[in-house]
């Protein structure tokens, strides 16, 4: 296989993966996921815009899957990105459903003001500390 080749597929495998990570964020919202239902409640948007932003997910998907539109959707998803983080800082909501995930935990250790989490002390051996490790 030649570089072009490879890079070709780089870019449709990671259009697809972003799209499928749309869709099932698009899925949660329009089928009224009790974490999705529970985020827009507290942020005052409940239905109308958690039904808005699921059709701005679904165009992302679109977007992205059509090649000569695809930085539109990348754009598009980015923003919409950024707005989710956005939200979940304001509303300090890292474990939205109470479970203990390798992605909430990132979500916590990386962005969460107090700093707490996992702290590494001595060479491969992790103490736990603050509220997520207990």
């Amino acid at each position: 296989m030649s570089m072009k080749n490879n890079i070709k597929l780089l870019d449709i495998g990671t259009r697809l993966v972003a799209s499928g990570i749309f869709g099932y964020s698009a899925f949660m919202k329009f089928s009224s996921a009790p974490t999705a239902v529970y985020i827009f409640q507290r942020i005052g948007m409940e239905s109308a815009g958690r039904y808005g932003v699921a059709v701005l997910e679904c165009i992302t998907i679109l977007l992205l899957l059509v090649p000569k539109m695809a930085w539109r959707g990348a754009l598009l998803g980015m923003v919409l990105m950024l707005g989710a983080i956005v939200v979940h800082i304001i509303t300090n909501e890292f474990d939205v459903s109470r479970t203990r995930t390798a992605g909430q935990f990132v979500a916590v250790v990386f962005s969460d003001h107090r700093g707490v989490g996992y702290r590494r002390f001595a060479p491969g051996k992790a103490y736990k500390c603050g509220w997520y490790g207990a």
